[in-house]
């Protein structure tokens, strides 16, 4: 009688259970910034925000690709839950792709934060004092925000590293159940030792 170890990660953890938590994850971070996205597009085509051609390009592609990372994380959430393996790869090969999509936007988006040529806090420059602190006040929270969107950024980017290698070890032990018979299954830890 043959059987598959299951695979761990975080040395006590199933790799089912971090695919599972992985996609979870992917949906909620994917539906809070697809809906921050198409919300920033909205009041671009409402004129209420006026982006440069290639900020309004860079907007649209992050609002995609983290609607498309919604669905794919459904699928996968699915597929994990159900141990159905067609999806669990689909969710992995994507993750890959959106991974490296997102961080290519994400790096673009960034550059275009730090080398912005102008911004509204310098129409707000003047001799007043009262304008001078609105200017420092606008100056101050826009370097913050900066700083703020590459912290959560990068914590996604890693959070969707982790999800990968994770991901494609659950995928490697389905291709290793789906070799077993329908009578043997996969051994956890516990299982081993008794």
């Amino acid at each position: 009688m043959g059987a598959v170890r299951t695979r761990m990660f975080c040395c006590c953890l199933p790799v089912r259970f971090g695919a599972a938590c992985s996609a979870l994850i992917n949906f909620l971070a994917g539906v809070a910034f697809s809906a921050v996205g198409w919300y920033g597009v909205h009041q671009y085509t409402t004129h209420q925000v006026s982006l440069d051609k290639d900020e309004e390009v860079a907007l649209i592609l992050f609002s995609i690709t983290y609607t498309l990372l919604v669905v794919t994380a459904l699928l996968g959430l699915i597929g994990s839950l159900g141990a159905i393996r067609s999806l669990v790869k689909r969710y992995a090969v994507f993750l890959v792709f959106n991974t490296l999509l997102t961080i290519g936007v994400g790096i673009y988006w960034i550059w275009r934060l730090f080398h912005r040529d102008a911004n509204e806090c310098s129409s707000l420059e003047g001799e007043e004092s009262a304008e001078q602190v609105v200017h420092y006040v606008c100056k101050k929270g826009f370097e913050t925000i900066r700083i703020v969107i590459v912290i959560v950024l990068v914590i996604v980017w890693l959070f969707q590293i982790a999800g990968i290698a994770i991901v494609f070890d659950y995928v490697g032990q389905l291709n290793e159940e789906a070799g077993l018979g329908d009578d043997e299954k996969a051994l956890t830890n516990y299982e081993e030792r008794i």
